[in-house]
């Protein structure tokens, strides 16, 4: 839509799901340019890290919204994404990016497993391995009517069956509403490899039985990472929050880690 000389966009609750990287905007007519530079200073303010990076892999793309920031920054990028038609749209919006790839898999804790995937009305955003309870209560208007069936691997198996070089990605960015211990305890053997690890998480019951902030920082710390302190500012939905936690490898430490 256009209003004067400027092209306007509807902007829903959610631009996008909040998240490292996501941002929530009331409904408003709001310039085309605007929501753009706001998006991408959020991003900017929560993703500095990448800077010190060569390649990302991001486990949860839904469309792959972050292309264009992970192209200036320069980064070779492996999208991970499940749910079938939103892979098909990802797969489209990286055309003309060639540091990108993307794969459509669904990532766990343990290889071959068939794992049930309830899917989000909002464009599969806050879809989840998990049911989800008090997600809902906090947003409403998100409902979860479908479900597909998919068959769950780890992400050492994801990058052995592609031949995929995990010498390429120095940085783990994980936005699986509740997921993201089960990927990382899958993922333990190859995790000392990555610089720095980037993971959503909760002080609450967002999906049943999905893990509380302690336990992912207890985990990832378990394997040589040190959470950032400044990651632990939380969204602001009263008590109840998330958290993208940022942890840097302690072998960083004294070299480029900002």
């Amino acid at each position: 839509m256009r209003r004067g000389n400027q092209r306007h966009l509807w902007v829903d609750t959610m631009i996008s799901k909040r998240s490292a990287t996501h941002v929530f905007l009331k409904r408003a007519l709001v310039p085309f340019r605007q929501v753009s530079r706001f998006v991408q200073s959020r991003l900017s303010e929560r993703t500095t890290y990448l800077r010190n990076c060569k390649g990302l892999i991001h486990v949860g793309a839904n469309a792959g919204q972050e292309r264009q920031y992970y192209a200036r920054l320069g980064l070779s990028v492996l999208w991970v994404e499940p749910i079938p038609s939103v892979f098909a749209a990802l797969a489209r919006n990286i055309v003309g990016y060639p540091k990108q790839r993307a794969l459509e898999a669904l990532l766990t804790s343990q290889d071959d497993e068939k794992v049930d995937l309830q899917i989000s009305s909002n464009g599969g955003k806050s879809s989840s391995i998990l049911k989800a309870t008090e997600h809902s209560e906090v947003w409403p208007d998100i409902e979860f009517k479908d479900t597909i069936t998919l068959n769950g691997v780890t992400l050492p198996t994801v990058l052995v069956r592609n031949k995929i070089n995990i010498q390429d990605y120095d940085a783990l960015l994980l936005d699986t509403q509740g997921a993201e211990l089960l990927i990382l305890q899958g993922a333990s053997k190859i995790l000392s490899h990555f610089s720095y690890i980037q993971a959503e998480a909760a002080n609450f019951a967002a999906y049943e039985n999905c893990p509380q902030i302690e336990d992912i920082i207890k985990f990832v710390e378990q394997h040589g990472f040190t959470v950032d302190p400044a990651s632990m500012a939380g969204s602001d939905n009263g008590e109840r929050s998330h958290y993208d936690l940022l942890f840097r490898n302690n072998q960083l430490r004294g070299a480029n880690a900002t």
